[in-house]
């Protein structure tokens, strides 16, 4: 008994990721900082957390604040763990088993943070439209090449794995899906992650925001064979999306008046979903044996309840956005896709911890079987990292305005902002974020009152 002990506490002690952390206690610092306009404070919240979700939250922090090169150094340090997801055994039936066998011994804190599928591909488009900001078009242009190749790696990824581990759960002699999520739908709603909306999406990794941006970066570099690719994807992924079926006339027939520029403004609301971890603890008796205590534990998403209406005045009219991307719905279809595999590791440490109950219920009796079932429940969590500097909802509108002066005036929440826009190139792109009570504006092409 004592050597088991010894053999956890050491096992713990050396573990590189600490598994009983929460990561929305820093991060939602975060948030509440860029809510209130204080981007320096918000870098600062984020500085102990893990490499890849450190540079992902920094990357974002600097492109608020203008950074633009800045924010491509931490979305370049983020790629590389990207690059070694690609490359590495991760992509083999050897690493899944390996990470699979960590977090059935302990819980899935113990892995490195692997990115979700949409915020994977957000990182070059993020890059690209960066190095947009900074007039570096070739370089933009490599990074929406880079968004497609990953998209291909991730649909390649999932039809080789995905579609195993569900036949493998079925054949499951201990629980079935269907018997863990009825012991877990008192605490747990399936339906946020079931409902027709999030089932309507394509997939969790393609989204029309990045693809219609891809469309639009080869439309101003000129190449319009490539342009087009990229808004008919978008069209698949935002059917009937007016302003996408314009952009797709517009290489139809380009306009051939001079001195008018192409302004894209590109607003991003709220934040992503956070997670919190749902453990339901699942009591059980085997015939002659002691009563066993297991946990499964369930990532719930928790949505920014605080995303405000943002009006706009362009030139004294009033103008709307379309709405492209919702990440509320993109993290939900990531979740529904991902709980085959949340389900087997859930069922492996229940088995696990059954085993090791009986064994110290047997052998040293009923109080140490249940001082271990205590500590299954308490140990069994579900990851609670994410991006969380992600917006909820990315919309887009596109407008045709002559070069020269122009003013946008921006209101959410009795905070009203000033832009005067400077206009002087054929395609212009302005991007807001809008989060809590502030309002961050683009200052390449402005000036703000």
């Amino acid at each position: 008994m004592n050597y088991i002990i010894l053999i956890v506490c050491l096992f713990l002690i050396s573990c590189a990721n600490n598994i009983f952390s929460s990561y929305n206690s820093n991060i939602n610092k975060t948030l509440d900082n860029l809510s209130n306009g204080n981007v320096s404070l918000a870098d600062k919240n984020i500085q102990n957390q893990s490499d890849l979700l450190f540079n992902l939250e920094s990357g974002v922090i600097n492109r608020l604040s203008g950074e633009y090169q800045k924010s491509n150094q931490y979305f370049t340090n983020a790629q590389l763990y990207i690059d070694k997801w690609v490359e590495s055994y991760h992509n083999g039936k050897l690493g899944l088993t390996l990470d699979t066998t960590k977090a059935i011994i302990l819980n899935d804190k113990i892995l490195d943070y692997e990115a979700k599928d949409y915020e994977k591909v957000m990182i070059p488009t993020y890059k690209s439209l960066n190095y947009f900001a900074l007039g570096d078009y070739n370089l933009s242009r490599i990074e929406i090449t880079r968004m497609y190749e990953l998209e291909g790696v991730i649909e390649d990824f999932h039809n080789s794995t995905y579609a195993k581990t569900i036949e493998e759960n079925k054949k499951s002699k201990v629980m079935s899906l269907e018997s863990v999520e009825a012991a877990a739908k008192s605490k747990y709603n399936f339906n946020v992650i079931n409902n027709d909306s999030v089932l309507s999406l394509k997939n969790s990794y393609q989204n029309a925001f990045s693809h219609y941006i891809a469309g639009f970066i080869f439309e101003a570099m000129g190449e319009s064979s490539l342009s087009r690719p990229g808004y008919i994807k978008s069209l698949e992924l935002s059917p009937n999306n007016n302003m996408i079926l314009n952009s797709i006339k517009n290489l139809d027939y380009p306009s051939l008046e001079n001195n008018v520029s192409n302004l894209l403004i590109i607003l991003e609301k709220g934040h992503a979903p956070l997670l919190r971890a749902v453990k339901i603890p699942i009591p059980y008796l085997i015939p002659n044996s002691c009563l066993s205590l297991v946990s499964i534990s369930f990532p719930e998403l928790l949505f920014d309840k605080d995303v405000k209406e943002v009006n706009f005045l362009i030139d004294g009219k009033e103008s709307s956005l379309t709405l492209f991307t919702d990440f509320n719905l993109m993290a939900s279809r990531y979740l529904h896709d991902s709980l085959p595999n949340i389900y087997a590791r859930n069922v492996g440490r229940a088995i696990k911890d059954a085993v090791f109950q009986q064994v110290l219920c047997k052998n040293y009796g009923g109080v140490f079987g249940l001082i271990e079932s205590i500590g299954s429940v308490i140990l069994n969590q579900a990851d609670e990292r994410t991006w969380a500097t992600l917006p909820s909802q990315i919309l887009l509108a596109r407008f045709k305005l002559n070069y020269g002066k122009h003013i946008i005036k921006v209101s959410s929440n009795n905070n009203t902002k000033i832009i005067n826009l400077s206009l002087h190139q054929k395609f212009s792109i302005l991007a807001l974020r809008s989060i809590g009570s502030s309002i961050y504006i683009d200052q390449q092409l402005s000036t703000i009152n």
